[in-house]
């Protein structure tokens, strides 16, 4: 699956996770004066499940974090 999420992104990546699906590759980008979050999962049986943070934050935007991906969450605070 191929999705993207302007809000509720915590809430797509538990549905995700509850479906027996695995985020495998996530984007974080802007455009226009707005960001924007990719997620591409996979069906996984045996997918490990998410910390609170990795829901919250994502997965793998966790562990690169670029500009766009600081911006949003400065913001938010």
């Amino acid at each position: 699956l191929v999705l993207q999420s302007n809000v509720q992104t915590e809430a797509l990546r538990r549905t995700l996770e509850n479906l027996d699906f695995e985020i495998t590759q996530e984007l974080i980008f802007k455009e226009k004066g707005h960001i924007y979050e990719l997620v591409v999962a996979d069906y996984q049986s045996n997918s490990r499940p998410l910390t609170k943070q990795e829901l919250k934050f994502g997965p793998i935007l966790l562990r690169h974090k670029n500009a766009q991906f600081i911006e949003k969450w400065q913001r938010e605070v």
